[in-house]
């Protein structure tokens, strides 16, 4: 026999049964409880980055507009952003670092809104020359304003056994190594990103 056999000829076991038909009720609910953990534990471990890096004075984090981890988990493109601080609090944001879920993988990127893209198109192919992506690209469309430079880094897909397991081990661990693209890229790359952000406005 598999041990795959074995396991459900032991969860069959006349003794076993209850508990595992009660196990059968619930069981849906284990992936998105580890996941909520694992973006808990974003979210405070990426407060903790950005001050123990004195970023937090130039960078706001929220969750992404409209996709909150927390209660949209099966959606791509959930996660946190960190948008420019700006004195003038009307000021809508123009520029976000995120790091986020694309096809269940971790991303970590930076995306641009603008009406006027064109006007910051040297300074944003620089900051892509220098991250080494081109997976950049100008709106199609006049209603459509945002654009991305992204790249998969760490690259976990967070449907996976393995991360899940590490997750319910320690979930700050794993957020840890989660965010470290995306604090390195506030670290070196924070002033170009709000002189792009500046551009936009």
């Amino acid at each position: 026999m598999t041990y795959r056999d074995e396991l459900i000829s032991l969860l069959c076991k006349a003794e076993n049964i209850s508990t595992t038909l009660e196990i059968e009720e619930c069981i849906w609910e284990v992936r998105p409880r580890l996941q909520r953990s694992f973006w808990t534990a974003v979210r405070d471990r990426l407060q903790v980055g950005l001050q123990r890096e004195r970023l937090d004075r130039q960078w706001l984090c929220s969750t992404m507009p409209g996709l909150d981890p927390f209660k949209d988990l099966r959606k791509d493109d959930v996660g946190f952003r960190c948008i420019v601080r700006s004195p003038a609090t009307s000021r809508p944001p123009r520029v976000q670092a995120a790091l986020g879920v694309g096809s269940s993988k971790l991303y970590t990127g930076v995306g641009f809104i603008g009406t006027r893209p064109e006007v910051a198109i040297q300074e944003i192919s620089g900051l892509a020359y220098i991250l080494e992506q081109e997976q950049f690209r100008l709106p199609r469309t006049p209603d459509e304003e945002r654009f991305w430079i992204a790249w998969i880094e760490p690259g976990e897909n967070i449907q996976d056994r393995g991360f899940l397991i590490d997750v319910a081990s320690d979930a700050t661990l794993v957020a840890d190594k989660a965010i470290e693209p995306l604090i390195a890229l506030l670290k070196n790359h924070g002033q170009r990103i709000e002189s792009i952000d500046n551009a936009l406005q």
